[in-house]
Formats: structure tokens, sequence, C-alpha cells
């Protein structure tokens, strides 16, 4: 597997992973950071559109995956090709949605820890 971009600073079981991966499991973008709202930064997200125009540009079959290093949590998701994710609006949109997801499977297993 070819990883193409480690943006910051490796995590030790902290913050959020964002990966997009070619289903082939040729190329890989990944980028950490501490906050959820850093994944969908403008420069953050440039940064990762610009690997993916470069070096996925028309892959087949990508997914588009976010972590919470610290407990596991992750959500995936399927597209059938990297097109998809080049408009920087659907790409944010896309990204917002899937950090929601990860945000309400925190809460829940706060209020589990705490009952």
């Amino acid at each position: 597997m070819n990883n193409i971009e480690e943006h910051s600073v490796k995590h030790d079981k902290k913050g959020y992973e964002l990966k997009i991966i070619s289903c082939s499991g040729t190329e890989t973008v990944v980028i950490n950071s501490f906050e959820l709202q850093g994944l969908y930064a403008n420069d953050t997200v440039k940064h990762v559109l610009h690997k993916l125009t470069s070096n996925m540009n028309h892959k087949h079959d990508v997914m588009l995956s976010i972590t919470n290093n610290s407990n596991g949590i992750s959500v995936v998701r399927d597209y059938p090709s990297s097109v998809r994710l080049n408009d920087i609006n659907h790409f944010v949109k896309e990204i917002k949605e899937i950090a929601n997801i990860i945000l309400g499977y925190e809460v829940g297993e706060e209020k589990i820890h705490h009952d």
C-alpha cells in the first residue's frame, strides 16, 4: 500500500483520523487531527482534495473513513468513484455527516458510562 501523505504527527490513541482508500488498496490519503472540526477545516480539505486529484483521480471504488483513535469508533462510506469526492462542498458535507454519526456514538457511550 502506498501511503500518499500523513498531514500531521501520529496521534497515539488521541484525536481523529480521516482516511481515503482506493479499494484496490494501492493508494491511501491519511489525515490526523486532535478535533473533528480539524478534518473539515478549509486548509485540510484543500490538502486532501489536492492529493485526491493528483493521486486518485477517477479511481473506482474508494472508501472514506473517520475513526476516533481513542475509542476505535469508526464510520466508513463507500463511493463508486473518487470523482464524487472532488467537489469541495460535497466532500465537506460528507465529512460533517460522518462526524455527526461519530459524535452520536460518543454521546451514547458517555451516557452508558455515567448511568
